[in-house]
């Protein structure tokens, strides 16, 4: 990829004399190449946790689903059908841009970087596609296509399998007491306890991203999250 700017500007000294516009394409090519896979597991490991939602809801997603507002920095996802909705009510969900000086993964950029690859990958323009907005791919990172000639959508099993095999690959041990290791429903997990945990969100603001109905559910996750916090125990030390 370099050598070719290169033979196209007289050589690497002119290199430094690139357009914004021509940076932005190299980059973009080197993203894709060879890593596709990674930068949609990277937007689907970050969508899938900030928007809490089921595997089934997640694989579910089509690009006409996401609109994407680059100046609020916040992609808007269409939850058409839900396992808690099911007369198609819709919902939305969202996932903003973080902070400059954040250390947390960024969804909007993760999912504004796939969007870009998948464009590449499909042959068409950004606003053009249509479709799973996570497929199933190739080794080479090619959009694989059934008999049909369509785009195969990853399904929920897939999700598990991407899950527990950057979680290994992390050296993050079982995240439960049964011993069955990471799956597509710990990125849900995940938010929840994360968003309870010392009440950073209350109850129904959790709710309200993970649709529950009953919020006793939510209550027990919220003990489990603050329960060596708010164990007897440590109440007592903190009040001596």
């Amino acid at each position: 990829i370099a050598e070719r700017a290169a033979s196209a500007h007289d050589g690497y000294r002119g290199l430094p004399n690139l357009t914004a516009q021509e940076v932005a394409g190299i980059t973009q090519e080197v993203l894709l190449h060879g890593s596709a896979l990674a930068i949609r597991d990277k937007a689907l490991l970050t969508t899938g946790w900030y928007s809490a939602l089921r595997r089934s809801t997640l694989v579910g997603l089509n690009w006409e689903d996401i609109t994407i507002d680059k100046k609020a920095r916040l992609a808007t996802l269409l939850i058409r059908r839900s396992k808690t909705d099911q007369y198609g009510q819709g919902s939305t969900r969202y996932l903003p841009g973080v902070p400059e000086d954040s250390q947390d993964p960024d969804p909007y950029q993760h999912v504004l970087l796939w969007r870009a690859a998948y464009a590449q990958l499909a042959g068409v323009a950004e606003d053009e596609l249509s479709g799973p907005v996570f497929p199933v791919l190739t080794r080479g990172g090619t959009l694989r296509l059934d008999r049909g000639n369509n785009i195969m959508r990853l399904d929920g099993d897939s999700v598990n399998k991407i899950v527990a095999d950057y979680a290994a690959q992390a050296g993050l041990e079982a995240d439960d007491a049964s011993g069955s290791g990471y799956g597509s429903h710990s990125l849900r997990v995940g938010f929840v306890t994360t968003a309870l945990r010392d009440d950073v969100l209350t109850v129904p603001e959790v709710a309200d991203v993970t649709g529950h109905k009953d919020m006793r559910v939510l209550m027990g996750y919220r003990r489990e999250a603050n329960a060596a916090k708010d164990s007897p125990a440590s109440k007592l030390l903190r009040k001596r």
